[in-house]
């Protein structure tokens, strides 16, 4: 998801308000086309009232529960399908594709608030459902936590680095795989993050719509990778751990998954 960025910096106008009348001026002109050009980012061209990217990713300091060093990279296989395969945190470049693209998976995520579990849609976005699955079933994900929650928004998990990087990646990034239909992220969906707009930056962690801010995101960025089919008061319970008071999302009891675990149905 898109680094939120801090405007703060345009206005240097109380730092240079001895400069006289013609540069307030100009400062006040910059100051509104800086206005009008974030209010054209916001939307997507159609006048409907949408989400800004910017708003779904943070490199504030997040909640992590493994703060590993980055190991080193080992070249991608497909992972056992039982999910026994060691526990591996970085790769030398993306994935072979590991799924039939044609078969239904479900992915049981197993936490200490319970258990909710992801019908994946391999066809909609079969690079990152593949990539989902080969770092789940590598173990990637046991013992993440949820480090941003947003209340009646989004709920994001998978990064098991050091927050204070902002690299939230297995050692490689795949290219966005957006949906096409309206609702594009309905509550319960399941999406991977990016570094929206950079492009081609889905990385690891992954957010589940909890509520209706949510539906209004743009669908540029994010490959929504299915559904909660199952679980969905565990989902609204790790919703309820959000802070009101903290608008970055750092929650106020981390929800910490133990595994991931897919299966083909």
């Amino acid at each position: 998801m898109a680094e939120g960025k801090d405007s703060s910096e345009s206005g240097s106008g109380t730092r240079s308000s001895r400069a006289g009348c013609a540069r307030s001026g100009l400062l006040g002109l910059a100051a509104i086309l800086i206005v009008v050009y974030l209010f054209t980012r916001a939307g997507d061209g159609n006048g409907e009232d949408d989400v800004d990217h910017s708003a779904t990713l943070t490199t504030e300091p997040r909640v992590t529960t493994t703060l590993a060093d980055r190991p080193g990279a080992v070249e991608p296989v497909c992972p056992d399908e039982d999910g026994e395969s060691r526990h591996t945190l970085m790769f030398t470049e993306a994935p072979p594709m590991c799924i039939d693209v044609d078969a239904t998976y479900v992915a049981t995520v197993e936490t200490n608030r319970g258990d909710f579990e992801i019908t994946l849609d391999p066809e909609g976005a079969p690079e990152a459902v593949n990539s989902f699955v080969f770092l789940a079933r590598w173990g990637f994900y046991d013992g993440v936590g949820f480090n941003r929650v947003l209340r009646d928004y989004l709920a994001q998990a998978g990064d098991p680095f050091d927050p204070n990087i902002g690299d939230a990646d297995a050692g490689y990034v795949l290219p966005e795989e957006p949906p096409a239909e309206r609702p594009y992220y309905p509550v319960g969906s399941v999406s991977m993050a990016s570094l929206y707009p950079e492009p081609d930056s889905t990385g690891s962690e992954f957010f589940v719509a909890t509520g209706p801010e949510a539906e209004r995101l743009l669908p540029l960025g994010y490959s929504r990778i299915g559904r909660v089919a199952d679980g969905m008061n565990v989902v609204d319970a790790i919703n309820a751990t959000a802070n009101p008071n903290d608008d970055i999302g750092v929650p106020n009891d981390p929800t910490v998954i133990a595994t991931v675990t897919v299966e083909e149905q």
